[in-house]
């Protein structure tokens, strides 16, 4: 069920419009930075225009929309976008929270269709409201609780709670510093090849960290890429305190998949796979991994995946519940 929720969230994003109210990002989503905050800790791109084109996302999707809530939400936003919403997103950027509150996180999508005459609409139809107007930007809101704000600036749409999306507006105008001055969080992101369909970067923040275990709290910093284009490819490099860590974090990380190696239980769900795919090294300060699944590996994993699903949903069953569902709970 997660999985379908965010790939619709992604996918869907053009209902952003609606519950709130030629290609230039070439699918790296840097004219995007300009909205997002100097001091976010971390930043997501994702080339929907690309991911849009692989057989996982297409079938992961086909699953998503067979469900009646999905397909009712994806008809409302094909009549407010009068646009396939499925396609109507090219690029998705976001600004991960620098607080556990996560009031500070952003999200900016460039759309495929006129967000401004859409927002516009959606008031018109009672779909969201116009809460104000800051700085001379429209900022728009939807008619249930905790939806959070939308406004479009540049013909881009940014939303997020009211204080970061003003914060956007105001960034917007030049009278802030945004993500593109954070010089280590770009050079972080654009040492990841924009091929992917997805690429992050993070700084962690010290409070972060505190949250984290082990030598994780020694992070630096990390960034990297997916790649659905023919099964699945990934690359991450994360960088510690000292080489020395870097090298055992290493030595954890390989223990853990020969463990995974020699389990016939792990085999049994797939996950030896990542002992025989996942490449971990140590270059000086930094951790490299590595892992390219190709679609024989893939098929099996989805396999193993819809053989736990049927056993989940029996045992919800069996307990009382829908299959494929949890049984209800007490409140």
């Amino acid at each position: 069920m997660l999985l379908r929720r965010t790939a619709v969230r992604l996918s869907a994003a053009a209902l952003c419009v609606a519950l709130y109210a030629s290609n230039a990002l070439a699918g790296d989503g840097r004219a995007l930075l300009k909205y997002l905050p100097k001091d976010a800790p971390g930043v997501l791109v994702v080339n929907m225009e690309q991911l849009g084109k692989s057989a996982l996302y297409q079938e992961l999707m086909k699953s998503a929309t067979s469900s009646p809530e999905v397909k009712k939400a994806l008809d409302d936003a094909r009549a407010l976008l009068g646009a396939d919403p499925l396609t109507a997103i090219k690029t998705v950027v976001v600004a991960f929270p620098s607080v556990q509150s996560g009031q500070d996180a952003l999200l900016a999508f460039e759309p495929n269709f006129d967000a401004e005459r859409t927002a516009k609409k959606a008031v018109s139809e009672g779909k969201a409201k116009l809460q104000e107007t800051y700085n001379g930007a429209a900022l728009y809101a939807g008619t249930g609780a905790g939806q959070g704000m939308m406004t479009v600036l540049g013909g881009q749409i940014v939303t997020g709670e009211a204080a970061a999306v003003k914060k956007a507006v105001d960034q917007f105008k030049k009278k802030g510093p945004s993500a593109e001055k954070n010089a280590d969080l770009m050079k972080r992101l654009t040492g990841v090849a924009t091929t992917n369909d997805l690429i992050f970067a993070m700084k962690p923040s010290a409070e972060m960290r505190k949250t984290m275990n082990g030598e994780a709290q020694k992070m630096e910093g990390v960034n990297g890429g997916l790649d659905f284009e023919k099964g699945v490819g990934a690359k991450f490099d994360v960088t510690f305190d000292s080489p020395k860590t870097a090298t055992d974090t290493v030595a954890q990380i390989k223990g853990g998949l020969t463990g995974l190696g020699s389990n016939p239980q792990a085999a049994m769900f797939g996950a030896d796979i990542l002992a025989k795919k996942l490449n971990v090294t140590a270059a000086g300060k930094d951790v490299k991994l590595s892992l390219a699944l190709d679609e024989a590996d893939v098929a099996r994993l989805k396999t193993t995946l819809g053989m736990l699903a049927a056993m989940s949903g029996a045992m919800g069953g069996q307990q009382g519940g829908a299959p494929g569902m949890m049984p209800p709970q007490g409140r």
